[in-house]
């Protein structure tokens, strides 16, 4: 049964179908479903919700509640479902990473990481296994990895056909026989299957077949490892391991064999050279005969003993010294980890005893170890800060009023620096007045210049990160975009390739009031009022106003935010945006990839609010031609199509009017070439008519002149020629003379006969001759108007269409290919 295509709702369609989330944006969608990004508004939650194809109902009405039931640190939660307007969805936890899949692309791993990844993955399927529940299709592109490259499995209960799967390889190869011939018929023993297949793609790089090779004889394993793999991926279930625990174990044991096997074999004994002096043995007396080709053959082959032995006592360092690194560092990692934990305790234990004045305006928080730096603390700490908690705070931050503070040293730009807040919690501080200025400048920042949350909206308004006008004081010095501490509670303005030092501000409620997504929740409240309230950082170049995001995301993702934020990504439909472009990009990053409002769709590049695409800027070595693609800028190299599913470096969003008047949509040249195509068709069916019509005439002028050739003739006559002027006339096929049967040694000519032949022959040649002419003055024009439209596509820089249209020409070179293609004229 071949499943309907689901057509998924836009984001913006989902937040009425869902009030309570807020849809961003749609992540990834074919044609089981789609799944969005999202916040749940009560908690203020990021989620991912998978919307299902209404014909999946049945199948996700009975294994929904089994599969939200299941709770492991390596399973994708599912926090609700249901079913809206028809069709089923699921609330998930979002995982921020990429799948197992996209993360190896093919490219084997390191056995150690492999079995790390093993245990996660395994420990996973039990506990679904435990629950009564079995994957049934599990495949790398099933798993998450989070940012502590944690694997995360997800899509249970919500098996496809795997018929109508065969074209996904990445779930075909990984599927056990069983679960191939009919896919209801998944087990623990048809997921022990897939999790070994899974292994064999980790550590070979290769896709998993039924009759792959051994993975020691690709040079990845020992051979111990060969019959885990080869029992667990044993056609018959039953000869199989019982559960993906035992196949586990089986693996680990396996691997220590191999570990403990190297570490057995004994050393090469040599023979002791006889002492000085000694006595040699006599030799007997007598003419004895000396085998000296046995003497050389042995003396090869000890060389050939010894060199292998010294290889493989080579090799087994090798692989001892690897051994102790990886336990070294696990070791390492578990010290640091206790470590961690004692000192969070003993911090706690001393807050737990210590009585805090209520009236303490400041109070100094020590770090959990003396030894420990801010920035270090920081990254320790970045996602507990991020999720909110604020149990314990940075080493050096500050605590004032309801607020923590700290001085990031690191100089970086003002919106790198917005970012690097956000990303651990907190945002750029925003001081209410003078004397807050003053109290940052002194208490925390000890003297020296720093970014705060405040910078120009455009128009020459200032705005804090917390989506307010600021209203704490004139810049006393500067001319810039946004605004650092200066002496005596002043504040200066720097421009945008300046480069400071930073306060984050963390909020004890564990609230951020300064993310970006709230900053563009409140731009878009504010759009219908006559001076929108434009996001810190913004920059105004007349009526158009333009945020650049330093922030990593899919095409998708970041278009989704920009149009959440009433906006949309940067459109370059003239040259006074491409020069407002060149303006914003000019102190970014060569090195990085800027998301832009364009993208490939078909052959055709556009813009996705309809302007139309007039021209491009791209750059030498550019990808403008893949499909898939999204556009970015290169600052200062060009433009460059890229993978939307990637994650550029940032993305510039925009706010104008050009949108909102009448646009005038790119012109689709594929509709052009398409009625050209059409006309010359046209035209050329027309001159073949003509020429089969003058055709079938001179044939049946043959058969005329060679019956008149016969009735002049008397009956002796016509008794010796009939059978041969009969022969002629079998020559004519389709109505056209068969210039090559007519010329056959059954066939006698008479002078008369050889003249008609002739003549009609010749007659047909010439009427080919002229049709000819008259297709290729058609294919001439033809090929002349495509080259105009490939002039304009190469022009407006639409480089895959100018592709297609080139094809098209040197294609049409071939007059008689051209012609068969038009429909075998």
């Amino acid at each position: 049964m071949t499943e309907t295509p689901f057509n998924a709702p836009a984001p913006e369609s989902m937040s009425s179908l869902l009030p309570g989330y807020g849809f961003t944006a749609k992540i990834s969608g074919n044609r089981h479903g789609a799944v969005y990004f999202a916040t749940q508004k009560s908690l203020d939650r990021q989620v991912a919700i998978k919307l299902l194809n209404p014909e999946s109902l049945d199948a996700f009405e009975s294994k929904a509640s089994l599969a939200a039931g299941l709770k492991h640190p390596n399973l994708i939660s599912i926090f609700d479902s249901g079913t809206v307007g028809g069709m089923p969805y699921l609330v998930m936890e979002f995982v921020p990473g990429k799948s197992l899949a996209r993360s190896t692309r093919g490219a084997a791993v390191e056995f150690d990481q492999a079995m790390l990844l093993m245990a996660g993955i395994c420990n996973g399927l039990a506990h679904a296994h435990e629950k009564g529940i079995s994957h049934g299709h599990f495949c790398p592109s099933c798993v998450l990895l989070n940012q502590k490259a944690e694997p995360k499995i997800g899509n249970f209960g919500l098996a496809y056909s795997t018929q109508e799967d065969a074209a996904d390889d990445i779930t075909t190869a990984c599927a056990a026989p069983e679960v191939l011939a009919d896919p209801s018929a998944g087990s623990p023993q048809s997921d022990v299957y897939s999790a070994a297949a899974v292994f064999y793609e980790l550590i070979t790089g290769r896709r998993h077949r039924a009759d792959a090779r051994a993975p020691s004889e690709l040079g990845v394993c020992r051979p111990e490892i060969d019959a885990v793999w080869k029992q667990a991926t044993d056609p018959d279930p039953a000869k199989r391991m019982a559960d993906v625990g035992a196949l586990h174990a089986s693996l680990k044991k396996a691997a220590e064999a191999g570990k403990s096997k190297l570490a057995a074999l004994p050393k090469a004994q040599g023979r002791e050279p006889s002492p000085a002096g000694s006595e040699a043995t006599p030799l007997p007396s007598g003419k004895v005969g000396f085998d000296w080709k046995l003497l050389r053959n042995l003396v090869i082959i000890v060389g050939l003993l010894f060199g292998i032995h010294l290889t493989w006592q080579l090799l087994g360092k090798v692989r001892a010294a690897r051994e102790r690194e990886n336990q070294e560092i696990i070791a390492k990692h578990e010290a640091a980890k206790k470590e961690r934990a004692l000192a969070e305790a003993a911090i706690q234990k001393v807050r737990d005893q210590r009585l805090v004045p209520q009236d303490r305006p400041e109070q100094q928080f020590e770090a959990p170890k003396e030894t420990e730096s801010a920035m270090e603390s920081l990254e320790r700490l970045r996602s507990s800060l991020a999720s909110g908690t604020r149990t314990e705070m940075p080493a050096g931050s500050i605590s004032r009023g309801e607020s923590d503070y700290l001085f990031v040293s690191k100089p970086m730009s003002w919106a790198d620096a917005a970012w690097f807040a956000e990303g651990h919690g907190g945002h750029l501080s925003v001081p209410a007045n003078e004397a807050d200025t003053a109290w940052l400048f002194d208490a925390v920042a000890k003297g020296k210049a720093a970014w705060i949350g405040v910078s120009s909206a455009g128009e020459n308004t200032w705005v804090s990160v917390t989506g307010s006008i600021w209203e704490g004081g004139a810049a006393s010095s500067g001319s810039g975009q946004s605004l650092s501490l200066g002496n005596a509670g002043t504040v200066a303005a720097d421009g945008v390739g300046s480069q400071l030092p930073f306060i984050i501000q963390w909020h004890r409620d564990g609230s951020n009031p300064g993310k970006l997504e709230s900053q563009l929740a409140a731009t878009a409240k504010s759009m219908s009022q006559p001076a929108p309230l434009f996001p810190p950082g913004t920059v105004a170049f007349g009526e158009r106003h333009y945020l650049h995001v330093p922030r990593p995301l899919s095409w998708d993702l970041a278009r989704g935010l920009a149009e959440s934020a009433g906006g949309h990504l940067l459109v370059v439909s003239n040259e006074e945006e491409a020069d407002n472009l060149r303006k914003l990009t000019s102190r970014l990053d060569k090195d990085s990839h800027i998301w832009l409002g364009g993208s490939l769709e078909g052959n055709l590049w556009q813009w996705s609010t309809g302007e139309p695409w007039v021209f491009a800027q791209w750059a030498d070595d550019a990808s403008a031609s893949d499909g898939n693609s999204a556009l970015s800028i290169r600052p200062g190299g060009g433009w460059d199509g890229l993978d939307r599913e990637e994650e550029a470096s940032g993305f510039i969003i925009e706010w104008s009017k050009d949108p909102k008047t009448e646009a005038t949509p790119t012109p689709d040249p594929g509709v052009e070439t398409a009625a050209l195509l059409a006309r010359a068709k046209e035209v050329v069916d027309a001159a073949a008519a003509k020429r089969d019509e003058a055709i079938a005439a001179n044939s049946k002028k043959l058969t005329w002149d060679l019956d008149s050739f016969l009735r002049n003739l008397n009956k002796s006559g016509q008794a010796e020629w009939a059978p041969h002027v009969e022969r002629i006339k079998q020559c004519v096929r389709d109505n056209r003379l068969i210039v090559e049967d007519m010329r056959s040694d059954e066939i006698a000519y008479s002078t008369e006969t050889l003249k008609l032949a002739n003549y009609h022959v010749e007659k047909q040649a010439e009427i080919d001759k002229q049709f000819t002419a008259s297709a290729t003055t058609i294919r001439d024009a033809y090929v002349s108007k495509l080259a105009e439209i490939a002039a304009k596509a190469k022009s407006a820089g639409q480089t895959r269409l100018e592709e297609e249209i080139t094809g098209s020409i040197r294609e049409a070179g071939d007059l008689d290919a051209w012609l068969e293609s038009l429909g075998g004229n």
